[in-house]
């Protein structure tokens, strides 16, 4: 009601709002409660209904998931991915996850400067690069950094990362790598747990941008 009165709004189309926009947010159980016992999730719920209170064409957050815990960040996701319906909202935010998931289009900034922007798809499928993990059973663990190296050789290979006991391969050449790839796991007895090409995140194109190799 307040934030209302600063856009003018009168005091029929400020009660039909607030009552709309609690409700939107979730929060039409506790409009009645003291602000200072809410959780940092609903804060930033009721932040979102005092933004969207003068039905703004547009509307931009900064960080709106940020110091939220898991089940708070996802709420707040969930609201703005609704928002869609309502107005056109323009993200910033270094939680790549959180873009991936909500945002239609993206735009990537490095170094003050707009070095791409494209639908999610669209800019996973342009930029991505493939790659395949392969985690080896724990038995076979220790055979995983010389298959490693011996992998990195090849001209098909770009890199190759270990983490635990899995390796990811970024590769070049898609159909050697299929081909290739599943030969040399066999040969070295790594007895894989898992093999499988991974789709791209939105965070290796963001490195790849940002880097300079785009």
């Amino acid at each position: 009601d307040h934030v209302g009165r600063t856009f003018g709004l009168s005091a029929p189309e400020r009660k039909s709002r607030s009552d709309r926009m609690l409700d939107l947010m979730g929060l039409a159980d506790v409009g009645k409660r003291r602000i200072s016992g809410f959780s940092r999730g609903m804060r930033q719920r009721l932040g979102l209904a005092q933004a969207m209170i003068n039905q703004p064409q547009v509307l931009f957050l900064d960080e709106p998931a940020s110091a939220l815990d898991p089940s708070g960040r996802r709420e707040v996701l969930e609201l703005i991915e609704g928002l869609r319906q309502e107005t056109t909202v323009f993200m910033s935010t270094h939680i790549l996850a959180d873009v991936e998931r909500v945002c239609d289009t993206i735009g990537i900034i490095a170094r003050g400067k707009l070095v791409a922007e494209a639908g999610r798809d669209e800019l996973l499928s342009r930029y991505a690069v493939p790659a395949f993990e392969v985690e080896a059973d724990q038995e076979a663990v220790s055979a995983l950094p010389g298959w490693a190296e011996r992998i990195r050789s090849e001209t098909w290979v770009d890199s190759v990362t270990l983490n635990g006991s899995a390796a990811r391969v970024v590769v070049n050449d898609l159909p050697r790598a299929k081909r290739d790839l599943v030969a040399s796991v066999a040969a070295t007895g790594l007895m894989p747990v898992r093999y499988e090409m991974v789709r791209p995140s939105l965070e290796d194109v963001f490195l790849r941008l940002v880097n300079g190799e785009g």
